[in-house]
Parts: structure tokens; C-alpha cells; sequence
């Protein structure tokens, strides 16, 4: 016989994990007040940086070779 519900799992963050909270918080809170100047910022970048973005990470022109 299958139970209809799984069993309860609790997360938490260990102590050292807690320690994160505050600087991860403040940079939540950075992004949200830059949102607009970063929007703009992206807005403005040439195009030719659109196609670099497209490049495999470690490559410099995307053959796959480093």
C-alpha cells in the first residue's frame, strides 16, 4: 500500500550558513535599488557584446578551444 502524502521534510540553515544572510540580504537590496541604472546600463552596450555572450565560457571564439 502506497501513503497518499510524502513524508515532512524541515529545512534549515546551518550556523555557518546563517552568516550569509546579511551580506546576501545586502545585495538583494543593492540590485533591486540599481534595477533601473543596470537596465540602462544593458540598454546601452554595444551590440558587438551581444555576440560575445553567445561565445562557450572558456572560449574566445567559440570552436570550443581555449
Amino acid at each position: 500500500m502506497f501513503q497518499p502524502v510524502p513524508p515532512a521534510v524541515e529545512y534549515g540553515l546551518t550556523p555557518l550558513g546563517t552568516t550569509l544572510l546579511e551580506p546576501l540580504s545586502a545585495m538583494a537590496d543593492r540590485a533591486v535599488r540599481h534595477a533601473p541604472e543596470t537596465g540602462e546600463a544593458r540598454s546601452r552596450r554595444a551590440p558587438a557584446r551581444e555576440d560575445l555572450d553567445r561565445v562557450p565560457r572558456g572560449t574566445r571564439d567559440g570552436s570550443g578551444r581555449a
